[in-house]
């Protein structure tokens, strides 16, 4: 049920932004990451970090609660990505952010277990 509201708002939070977007210009993810830096309203670099993250809950499987330091950690990292390849589009920037979270953390350490209680005799009879 939480799942269900947290998806209504973040519905309803998009289509009311991508109504006001779309009284300026309409948006188009196929743009150079450039446009995005350069984009100097608050309101499409929302919009803009809105349809990633739907991206990004759409590819991994799992969405996110939309808060306002969800937008501005995400929206940092998307401008810090955009920052590096500034004439990539920003679709293909999302993918490969997507792709990233995706893979394994293989820096995590691996933790050793021991099974030799397992095989330790025992004092029943079989």
């Amino acid at each position: 049920m939480r799942n269900l509201l947290l998806i209504f708002v973040q519905v309803a939070i998009s289509l009311s932004l991508c109504t006001a977007a779309q009284a300026r210009q309409s948006f188009d993810p196929t743009l150079p990451c450039s446009e995005f830096l350069n984009s100097g309203d608050a309101g499409d670099k929302t919009l803009v970090v809105f349809w990633a993250s739907g991206y990004l809950a759409k590819s991994s499987g799992k969405p996110r609660e939309i808060t306002a330091e969800y937008l501005a950690e995400f929206s940092a990292e998307l401008t810090e990505l955009c920052a590096q390849t500034p004439l990539y589009p920003l679709n293909t920037v999302v993918s490969h952010y997507a792709l990233d979270q995706a893979k394994p953390d293989t820096a995590a350490p691996t933790v050793a277990v021991s099974y030799t209680h397992l095989t330790l005799p025992t004092n029943s009879r079989v």
